[in-house]
């Protein structure tokens, strides 16, 4: 659609996810609001921050739901036209009406996997809130629709059909690898992302993404011409102040607690490195998966040790860890997903100042060897993971720490968010 210039160009951020809460998605809303673009952002309900300035209160309208009717009319329209697959997909949705939720899902995803193309259509079932931030996105028109991740191409794409403007497709994971360490994951979930993250990005006027690694991987995966562009996930700058260090240190890890991530390997460690040290976890945590992590906490002794903390709003991530003295992700390397990852943690311990201890994957090695932010981990077992925190000494924390506040000043989102917007202004002009 277009608008005269550059002031009053709009941008619709799209994420399947509390736009509140999400760290990439605020940061996205911040650098267009500041360069003068109008933002609307569409997401799921909900939240523990307080909204940005520059997001409006969402107007959430009701995804309608398919009636027993409407299913009965489109199987007759099916054997009136005397089409075999839209007969055989119509009965299937007249009979799953009344399956369990799990069973449904699991049928639409095996269907997926046995017809590709059918992906686009049985993704709104799959993910019904995909409606809901659809609703939200039709409500305004925008020059550029960033979808954030594989889950919202599908809404872009209907938004673009219906309102125009051009796609930029940001996903923040190597998705068709997320977690293909899974079997079930892999045959059923993996050909829903394939199919619909190779579409969208064929619809697509730019991609980017977090990481080299990925952007790389993605190439290579689609058969790109044009290397995905990167704009690395770091927080807006914040000056750390340096505090007093003893052989106690204090370990964070912040994020989202969930399996996968090697929390299990650290409480573990715990048991292992000297006395005095504590771990602290921060994050959101279902209540299932916070229950073993507390059963581990009593199995391996380390009541004393390691802490489960209540989440903060993510506008006070850094501040909140700047008390810490390390900050520590111990993430497995079994996934090309994992290999390739440079999460928003990372960069959110340099910015607070921690000296950083990190698995020995490429891209947060990388980091953290050029920086002289911390050091790395030689794998990712209890043990290792416990020689590697034995092994500092307050000097070499404070010298690691010295690096991370040195390296924050570049690694800053004032410095990313000029390849944003460079990325929406190429995407509208070419």
């Amino acid at each position: 659609m277009g608008f005269s210039d550059k002031r009053s160009r709009r941008v619709g951020l799209l994420v399947y996810n509390t736009v509140a809460d999400d760290p990439r998605v605020r940061r996205q809303g911040d650098a267009f609001h500041q360069a003068g673009w109008q933002v609307v952002a569409s997401g799921l309900p909900g939240g523990r921050a307080d909204p940005p300035v520059w997001m409006k209160k969402p107007v959430v309208r009701t995804a309608e739901r398919s009636t027993f009717q409407s299913n009965v009319l489109k199987v007759e329209t099916a054997v009136r036209n005397f089409r075999p697959a839209k007969i055989a997909f119509s009965l299937l949705r007249l009979l799953t009406r009344t399956m369990p939720h799990r069973v449904l899902q699991l049928s639409y995803h095996a269907l997926v996997a046995f017809r590709p193309a059918a992906a686009f259509d049985f993704f709104w079932k799959i993910m019904p809130e995909a409606q809901l931030i659809y609703e939200e996105a039709a409500i305004s028109g925008a020059d550029v629709w960033i979808a954030n991740d594989w889950n919202t191409l599908p809404v872009a794409m209907r938004l673009q059909d219906k309102l125009g403007g051009e796609i930029v497709y940001d996903t923040h994971e190597f998705a068709i690898d997320e977690y293909n360490q899974r079997l079930l994951w892999r045959v059923l979930r993996k050909p829903l992302v394939r199919e619909i993250e190779a579409r969208g990005i064929s619809n697509a006027a730019a991609v980017m993404t977090v990481s080299k690694g990925i952007a790389v991987g993605l190439q290579a995966a689609y058969g790109l011409q044009r290397e995905p562009d990167v704009v690395r996930n770091t927080p807006s700058y914040e000056q750390a102040f340096d505090h007093e260090i003893t052989e106690n240190f204090k370990i964070l890890y912040h994020g989202v607690v969930a399996p996968g991530r090697g929390l299990e390997l650290c409480i573990e460690a715990a048991s292992l490195w000297r006395e005095g040290i504590t771990f602290s976890i921060r994050g959101p945590v279902a209540s299932g998966y916070k229950s073993q992590l507390l059963s581990l906490i009593k199995k391996w002794g380390v009541e004393g040790k390691v802490e489960l903390l209540e989440p903060v709003p993510m506008p006070d991530l850094v501040s909140e860890a700047a008390p810490f003295d390390i900050g520590l992700f111990a993430l497995p390397g079994h996934s090309k997903h994992n290999q390739y990852a440079l999460p928003n943690k990372l960069f959110e311990y340099i910015m607070a100042g921690l000296c950083v201890c990190i698995s020995d994957l490429p891209e947060m090695k990388r980091i953290v060897e050029e920086t002289g932010a911390g050091l790395i981990i030689a794998n990712e077992t209890p043990e290792a993971i416990a020689q590697a925190i034995d092994g500092l000494d307050v000097e070499t924390v404070i010298r690691h720490r010295a690096g991370a506040r040195m390296a924050a000043e570049q690694l800053c989102w004032e410095n990313e968010s000029k390849k944003l917007l460079e990325i929406a202004e190429r995407a509208i002009c070419e």
